[in-house]
């Protein structure tokens, strides 16, 4: 069985930690245009793989034409609104739905293009393993391996923090930018072709597609890191408070020591 993972800023662990995972309607369901208020996770590396260069897909349009279209949109139907009062008419339903999902879509593309990159756009993180997970996909579908969900909470005992080490030096890594590198280590992009264009339609678009375009420059521009990863790491997992307890550790440490000097 395929493991799951969740993405997640490093912000937001110690309420995890508390309250564990729940269901709601982040940035970045947002930023796929998944309006679920859900728990979203992928299952695998590939799943990790796939949702991480989609995620970067989606910036990149947010930051060209189809961030203007969606803005293009919600002006219109802000438009329309405006004048349904001005006639005394009672804004339906279904125009009041669209402005809504035209806002939330509209908080995204600002929120892209006040970054200065994907990465700090996506902050930085960790990768947490969920056990216990109680998927409800309706049906199977060919997005469930990597937009995976569910709306029951993830108790913070089925969390754990990814982590790789040093097979040499025993150093430990836990940012989630390290952690897909390996993930890619271990996943050739022949893989993940045939995952996301399996049929003849898909491959006839795939040298133009630009989630082909990320994906497969990615991994030609971060050829050595990921050999390095293959090579050199192993992976395993934390405890998510185990985790938290190390890192406070180390932090008060770093006061401590700045307080001496």
């Amino acid at each position: 069985m395929l493991a799951n993972y969740h993405l997640t800023e490093n912000k937001f662990l110690p309420n995890i930690l508390s309250v564990g995972l729940i269901p709601q309607q982040g940035k970045r369901s947002n930023l796929i245009g998944d309006h679920k208020k859900a728990i979203f996770y992928s299952k695998g590396y590939e799943g990790v793989i796939a949702m991480f260069f989609m995620m970067i897909e989606r910036f990149v349009e947010y930051r060209g034409d189809y961030g203007d279209i969606h803005i293009d949109a919600y002006k219109a139907f802000m438009e329309m609104a405006r004048k349904r009062q001005e006639q005394g008419l009672v804004i339906n339903q279904t125009l009041e739905n669209a402005i809504n999902r035209e806002k939330r879509i509209i908080d995204v593309i600002n929120a892209v293009r006040s970054s200065e990159d994907w990465r700090s756009f996506l902050g930085e993180g960790v990768c947490l393993r969920l056990d216990n997970v109680q998927e409800e996909n309706v049906e199977a579908s060919e997005f469930t391996f990597y937009n995976s969900w569910t709306t029951l909470s993830v108790p913070p005992k089925d969390i754990s923090v990814v982590v790789l080490r040093n097979r040499e030096t025993g150093a430990q890594l836990t940012s989630k930018y390290n952690i897909i590198d390996y993930f890619v280590s271990k996943t050739p992009l022949d893989s993940m072709r045939k995952l996301l264009y399996d049929t003849d339609a898909k491959e006839s678009k795939r040298e133009s597609h630009l989630l082909w375009q990320i994906m497969s420059r990615y991994y030609s521009d971060n050829e050595d890191s990921i050999r390095t990863f293959y090579r050199n790491y192993d992976i395993g997992e934390v405890p998510l408070a185990m985790y938290l307890n190390i890192e406070n550790g180390r932090l008060r440490g770093r006061n401590e020591g700045g307080l001496n000097r």
